[in-house]
């Protein structure tokens, strides 16, 4: 994740600067402070067709904060620093964004000093101390970033002594006992910056004079990270920028051919292979849905000798497939999964996500509660038993309903299997609603599933009955959500989960990333990606994408075309 943080200087008025600066660079969050802007005025519909969702607090004239999150909307989590109820000015928020903990800041200058404004400094500087203290007791993964109004160290300014009474220069005592001073801190931040880019952030004679602005703006999204234990990644290598040309052999496997969703993520992995000028094949082949298990490992198991050097695999074998993968592996054929992950791990060397699994068992959940009114029996009509996305996100689902009382009326009566045919899958939903008399809702994370459901319930007339819900293809599923046999649905898109494979792919086949965790590159039009542990799975790494979108009537239309 690229994290940037601009001290924009009054957002309306700069709004074509920053637009222009957004489109050119792509950062995947945006840290802005003195916003300069009520917070009626806050530009959040222009950020919005830029691609940035939006959470902010401004002020008519002076401070103001905001994140913006490409392609993503920031969930707020607070809107100001814990420890003064009676403080008002907009200097904080907070927002989780693709699992980070983000906060924009814009301290206080504390000028004149004495008085009561360095004084209200020191005390907001130690709410902010104390308030990273707890993300460190808390272990979140946490960016605090923004424009910290202090230059610690004598070489964080050009040889002047008309800043010797300024605040900006006088590091006071720890702000608090927690153990985290807050100006050592931006400190911290300097030292980080003038070992990426000398010279910049820590000038050495009057030269510099004109980087003033900057100097006592160095503790940015460094400063804080380093003050939660994240110097180490802060200083890490710029991410990796694919080298186009490279020859490699690249196979992507699907669960079976014949549906909609493997079929946009060919088109996106056809445009990646042509953007980066691979002059080695791209073969995009996969079994029949009645011969999937055994189809994915015959692949597989002959793509070494077929002389393949990546495998992106979307896993409809379970573990059936890991020693065939781990025999391609040892035999120099790297193996990619995405959509759905080797559960074990063995034999993969990265997953890429389309989405975090925990929040599609939040979403599925949430759906059934909106469209049951908060109560009522579903049941679930999965692919197959040994599908491990749709298992991860059918477990993850009954953990959120389980641990949140908001789900307390909503019951699960059964889970079924379509195999992922449409035939089959269209039985096992009509055969649902007789077992199961009371039902009120079929969830469905397939979209051959999804599909099947809403046309069996539209064709037996029983839509005002039963609704259907889960993931599905917005151009299949735009038909029932009109006529109201599936209200709500959700997915991401297929075309770039596909295109994403196929960098994170390429980059390992072609060794310009070794797979390691924390490593960093550049994915063309998506921007900047970074290898982690991936938290669903007790081993493994995975390349998280996101986001999904939920589809209604409002929305499904536009987005089926």
């Amino acid at each position: 994740m690229r994290i940037a943080t601009f001290n924009v200087n009054g957002v309306v008025r700069r709004l074509a600067n920053l637009l222009d600066w957004l489109a050119e660079t792509r950062p995947d969050v945006v840290c802005l402070q003195e916003l300069k802007a009520a917070e009626p005025d806050f530009p959040a519909a222009a950020l919005a067709r830029a691609g940035y969702g939006a959470v902010w607090r401004g002020q008519r004239s002076w401070n103001g904060v905001a994140i913006l999150a490409r392609d993503a909307e920031p969930v707020l989590t607070r809107t100001q620093l814990p420890g003064d109820p009676d403080d008002r000015q907009p200097r904080y928020v907070e927002a989780a964004v693709r699992g980070v903990l983000v906060a924009s800041l814009y301290a206080p200058n504390g000028n004149p000093q004495p008085g009561p404004k360095f004084d209200y400094k020191l005390a907001w500087m130690a709410r902010l101390g104390a308030r990273a203290a707890d993300l460190v007791a808390a272990g979140v993964p946490a960016v605090l970033a923004g424009d910290f109004n202090v230059a610690p160290d004598p070489v964080d300014v050009y040889p002047t002594r008309s800043y010797d009474d300024n605040a900006l220069v006088h590091t006071p005592a720890p702000a608090a006992d927690n153990g985290i001073d807050t100006n050592r801190a931006a400190g911290a931040s300097g030292q980080a910056t003038s070992r990426m880019a000398p010279g910049v952030a820590r000038p050495t004679g009057p030269a510099q004079r004109g980087d003033r602005s900057m100097i006592f703006r160095t503790a940015s999204a460094f400063a804080l990270a380093a003050a939660l234990g994240a110097a180490g990644a802060i200083a890490q290598a710029q991410p990796i920028i694919p080298e186009k040309g490279k020859e490699a052999s690249m196979v992507l496997l699907p669960k079976f051919l014949g549906i909609l969703p493997f079929d946009q993520a060919n088109q996106g992995a056809q445009e990646a292979h042509a953007e980066l000028e691979n002059p080695g094949e791209l073969l995009y082949t996969g079994p029949t849905p009645e011969n999937s298990v055994a189809g994915q490992i015959e692949i597989v198991t002959s793509a070494t000798s077929q002389g393949q050097d990546v495998v992106m695999l979307s896993n409809n074998a379970g573990e059936q497939i890991a020693p065939a993968a781990t025999a391609a592996q040892a035999a120099g054929t790297k193996i990619v999964t995405w959509d759905s992950p080797i559960a074990s791990a063995e034999g993969e060397s990265l997953f890429v996500a389309q989405v975090d699994f925990n929040d599609i068992g939040v979403v599925m959940a949430d759906m059934a509660h909106s469209i049951l009114g908060g109560t009522g029996q579903f049941a679930i009509l999965s692919a197959t038993p040994d599908a491990a996305n749709q298992n991860a996100w059918i477990a993850a689902m009954k953990i959120a309903l389980e641990g949140d009382e908001k789900y307390a009326g909503l019951e699960l009566v059964d889970t079924v299997y379509g195999d992922d045919q449409s035939e089959v899958s269209y039985n096992r939903a009509l055969a649902l609603v007789d077992q199961h008399p009371d039902l009120g809702l079929i969830m469905a994370p397939t979209s051959v599933g999804i599909v099947a459901a809403a046309k069996a319930m539209q064709d037996e007339g029983l839509c005002d009955k039963v609704k259907v819900s889960g993931l599905g293809v917005p151009a299949e599923m735009v038909s029932y959500t009109m006529a109201g046999c599936a209200p709500e649905f959700a997915l991401w898109s297929f075309v770039d989960l596909g295109y994403l494979t196929y960098y994170t792919s390429y980059l390992l086949a072609t060794g310009q990333i070794t797979g390691a965790e924390g490593e960093s590159f550049e994915a063309g039009r998506m921007g900047t990606y970074t290898i982690e542990k991936d938290p669903t799975r007790e081993k493994g790494l995975r390349v998280l994408m996101g986001p999904f979108t939920v589809y209604t009537a409002e929305n499904v239309e536009a987005a089926s075309k």
